[in-house]
């Protein structure tokens, strides 16, 4: 320090405010260095700084009381008239008055001397690290008003916590709904706090019977959150004051009504509204025990969602149609109207993207939007960002491997994340892998059992792995809290259909039907009522259900949707009666409807039309699509489905041309791809068929039947459509072998199965029942 002193009394008065500023940079640095790394509160930095700032007169003073404008004395000059030390002989020094300190000290020159302005600074910041300290020490502690409430048993760690719709006492709804949806946004940041998503506030107000729509005023909320156990909600106001705004919120405790934190925001005007927000949810975060590192961390919400407040608006009443009314059409239309209000909208882009890759239709618009959203995804919160940069990965690079790494991220940082371990969740079902996606399924299922969507698919998980009863249980509770979301109607369908109880599926849909089923759901009744006629055998009755459920797919105006349902009727008349002519005409119209160049090139349907054709013996046609597809969908030819539709198509032609053994392979190669593919391959029931149509191709019934076998016995919400086409020819099929291995028994009983499938079917079916009959009665005969 002798040193510093000195060579500070040498500089003049410009040299040490030129080395006091570039000090304090140095200094503001390293606290807000700090501050990032230990997660410090804010006003340490503005506290650092204030000290700078009162240190900078004290230093420029001492500099000019010290030595004025002139130089200090030099070293030699000091020790000449005696300054430093005295020596007396070759004994020790004697002590002086200290470098550059003059030897009368007294006065003025002795209060403002450069050892007092460093020690004076020094002690200044070390009270400020003492005080942010011990303030870090009570806030943690939960000691004093310092103490979060999370600290002091207030509330406990991922607290549930409902958001009334903020009040406007101006009577501005749409100021009011746009500021509730933006400060929902900001909040749902927290690692701290679960918020109580729209849908389970629409679930609760269905069971309270009030309207899913009603506005969620405070005392509304206040019910609600009282039957979802959620113990403290947020109320909020905005309100105009001339030009500007005056935005408050406060966090009310559910027991006793008590403000357990509150604050209060201005914006200057409109375009500060955001910033307000951010402001205003950050302090309520902070009160409550969120880390000063995490808050930090994150960005601001101005950012992270849209300057337009009308786009954030719709984009509100988007996903209260669709979760609330599963208003799919409508939500769509919402967000398309929000990204044309703000192109950079990434929240509104992956949004409407999930939405139609949910419903597996308008797959380029799907892909769009999501590339989209991953182009702006510096404008998504942290959590969404990993949400949008793994549908990005599995929508349009199909890395599901690279999706499947991202959701694990996300789960580290948020393992509560209902989303994130659902579509973890999805892409293991997708590969085929039910028990490791089913207890990711449940999972998300308990942190958020009022999502509809993590209802269904928790429901499908436990069918697929035999839990019968607890599907069952999810579905009756998904009718009850979402009575107006098409998939509560769907689901018990899917489970009779997994079970065989086909009777049970044709009440349920004639049911919904009658109760005047409309849009999506009366279309995916009328084709599951169709395809239960079909797999029991009328034709005749299943035509005009069809022809309904075509007519309402081409009101989507969805061209490849329409040739795909086309393509799958053909196909399941042909494997079940080997009579093509009367479907591939109606093919054929479909193509004249919806032309495959009207259609994107990627989207058209080559691999499924050469599946088709080569199913029904036309190969020409069939290569034909397959160099089509090679030619004009090559960038789609390293996507996952598009592989495996290839196997599928190769595999077909293969046996069309008499090589069984190259049918088996490009089969193997779908169950290695994973279960990913059109309606009729989002489950493995296909596959098994055709590995073992392969295997008796190639003349060996015993590993045929192995298959059959586990087609027969394998679960899927899916297998209508295969059923429809394979389950009564597979009977047919096994009661053969079985007979042949002089396995009786077996026999007898694939006989009987197929009687009674079959026992009011069409009268084209009445040879083969016959048939069935006879073996049957001969089997018995033979076993005496």
């Amino acid at each position: 320090m002798r040193n510093l002193i000195h060579e500070i009394h040498r500089r003049s008065l410009w040299q040490v405010l030129g080395i006091y500023l570039a000090g304090s940079w140095v200094v503001l640095q390293i606290v807000d260095t700090l501050a990032g790394a230990l997660g410090l509160p804010e006003w340490a930095a503005s506290f650092a700084l204030f000290l700078l700032i009162v240190g900078l007169p004290i230093v420029l003073a001492t500099a000019f009381i010290q030595g004025g404008l002139a130089p200090a004395a030099s070293p030699v000059a000091a020790g000449a008239s005696g300054g430093a030390t005295e020596s007396s002989g070759n004994g020790p020094p004697v002590a002086g008055p200290a470098i550059g300190e003059p030897a009368d000290a007294g006065g003025i020159r002795g209060l403002f001397t450069w050892r007092r302005a460093l020690l004076g600074g020094g002690a200044a910041f070390a009270a400020l690290g003492v005080i942010t300290a011990g303030y870090l020490f009570m806030r943690a502690a939960g000691i004093g008003p310092a103490g979060t409430l999370v600290a002091r048993g207030v509330l406990e760690d991922r607290s549930r916590l409902i958001i009334s719709e903020f009040g406007s006492e101006t009577g501005d709804s749409l100021l009011a709904r746009a500021t509730t949806e933006a400060f929902r946004v900001d909040l749902g940041q927290s690692l701290l706090i679960r918020l109580v998503e729209p849908a389970a506030v629409a679930s609760a107000l269905t069971l309270m019977d009030r309207s899913p729509e009603e506005r969620l005023t405070p005392a509304l909320a206040r019910q609600v959150a009282q039957r979802e156990g959620v113990p403290a909600l947020i109320e909020g106001e905005v309100n105009s004051v001339g030009v500007g705004y005056v935005l408050s919120a406060r966090l009310v405790s559910l027991s006793d009504g008590v403000a357990l934190a509150s604050d209060r925001q201005n914006a200057a005007d409109s375009t500060e509204i955001l910033d307000a927000i951010d402001r205003l949810s950050r302090r309520l975060r902070e009160r409550i025990g969120e880390s000063f590192k995490a808050l930090a961390d994150e960005a601001p919400l101005a950012r992270v969602t849209t300057h337009d407040l009308e786009a954030l608006r719709l984009y509100g009443q988007a996903e209260a149609a669709f979760e609330q009314r599963d208003d799919f059409e409508r939500a769509v239309r919402l967000l398309e109207d929000a990204v044309a209000r703000d192109s950079a909208f990434a929240m509104a882009w992956r949004k409407k993207g999930i939405l139609l890759s949910n419903e597996g239709i308008r797959r380029e618009q799907a892909v769009d939007a999501i590339t989209r959203a991953y182009r702006h995804r510096d404008r998504l919160t942290q959590r969404e960002r990993y949400i949008t940069e793994a549908a990005y990965h599995t929508n349009v690079q199909d890395d599901h491997l690279r999706g499947i790494e991202t959701y694990q991220s996300l789960l580290e940082i948020y393992p509560e994340d209902g989303t994130g371990h659902n579509n973890i969740g999805v892409q293991y079902w997708l590969a085929g892998d039910f028990e490791r996606a089913l207890p990711h399924f449940e999972e998300a299922y308990r942190l958020d059992p009022a999502s509809s969507l993590l209802v269904r698919n928790a429901g499908w998980a436990r069918l697929v792995v035999g839990d019968v009863a607890g599907a069952t249980e999810i579905a009756d509770e998904m009718l009850a809290r979402f009575p107006e979301n098409r998939h509560s109607h769907l689901l018990p369908i899917e489970i009779a259909t997994a079970e065989g109880r086909w009777e049970e599926v044709r009440t349920i849909g004639l049911g919904e039907l009658e109760r005047g089923a409309s849009g999506l759901l009366e279309r995916d009744v009328l084709q599951a009522l169709a395809y239960v006629d079909v797999v029991e055998g009328r034709l005749a009755d299943a035509a005009y259900r069809l022809d309904a459920h075509l007519a309402k797919v081409a009101e989507l105006g969805d061209g490849r949707a329409y040739l795909l349902a086309a393509i799958e009727r053909a196909w399941v008349r042909a494997t079940l009666t080997g009579e093509v002519a009367g479907e591939l005409a109606a093919l054929n119209a479909a193509l004249d409807r919806f032309p495959l160049d009207d259609i994107s090139a990627v989207e058209r349907p080559y691999l499924e039309l050469a599946e088709l054709y080569a199913s029904v013996g036309r190969v020409d046609d069939a290569r034909r699509m397959l160099a089509t597809f090679e030619t004009e969908g090559r960038e789609e030819l390293q996507r996952v489905r598009a592989r495996y539709m290839g196997h599928a198509a190769r595999g077909e032609l293969a046996l069309a041309t008499g090589d069984p053994e190259a049918a088996l392979e490009e089969f193997r190669g779908q169950v290695r791809l994973g279960i990913i593919g059109s309606a009729r391959a989002v489950n493995p029931k296909l596959a098994f068929v055709n590995i073992a149509r392969a295997h008796d191709a190639a003349g060996r019934p015993d590993s045929a039947r192995a298959y059959y076998e586990r087609y027969l016995e394998q679960r899927s919400p899916f297998s209508l459509t295969v059923d429809a086409a394979w389950l009564g020819p597979v009977l047919e099929r096994l009661a053969v072998i079985a007979e042949a291995e002089d396995d009786l028994d077996a026999a007898q009983d694939y006989n009987a199965r197929l009687v009674e499938l079959w026992s009011e079917a069409d009268p084209e079916f009445a040879p083969r029942v016959a048939n069935a009959t006879a073996r049957i009665e001969d089997l018995v005969r033979r076993r005496g």
